[in-house]
């Protein structure tokens, strides 16, 4: 029938419980009775897609910023490009955007991606300190990956602090 990944994990104050099949992600959010501040996890996103000209993948990455917007409720924001001082006007690198997201929505976020790259995308996220999670056709994150990835980057978040 269904592959299920049914977890609940604590991340720094907030309960997060995602269940997934092969259709549709459910992410419920429990907040603790006590306040625990928390620190906003910061990301760049960059999408591939083989055999694509520029403009389609421009369209794929500002697809995604909108699903990303609409589902997660995650505002991105364009990666700027370094211009040349002879260049004009404002550019953004093809394919990348920045976002910021709370800790407790990396799981939800971690599954869908593997769905969203399908069998010709890849999407990486990188930490500013250069933490990196890709997500492709061909690397699924197995439940205990889903943990490791949300331990190590939650790490990095503390540390920020």
């Amino acid at each position: 029938m269904y592959s299920q990944l049914d977890y609940e994990i604590k991340i720094i104050g907030l309960r997060t419980r995602v269940v997934v099949d092969s259709t549709i992600s459910i992410v419920i959010l429990f907040k603790e009775e006590k306040k625990t501040e928390y620190q906003l996890l910061e990301f760049k996103v960059n999408v591939f897609e083989r055999d694509v000209d520029d403009e389609i993948l421009e369209e794929i990455s500002l697809s995604l910023m909108e699903q990303f917007d609409n589902f997660f409720d995650i505002k991105a924001d364009r990666v700027p490009k370094k211009v040349s001082s002879c260049g004009k006007g404002l550019s953004s690198e093809i394919g990348s955007f920045l976002i910021q997201i709370a800790p407790a929505i990396l799981p939800a976020l971690i599954v869908f991606m593997q769905h969203w790259v399908g069998t010709a995308r890849k999407v990486t996220f990188e930490t500013p300190n250069g933490t990196k999670a890709e997500f492709t056709a061909e690397k699924r994150y197995s439940k205990e990956d889903i943990i490791e990835l949300i331990e190590k980057v939650n790490q990095i978040a503390v540390a920020g602090q």
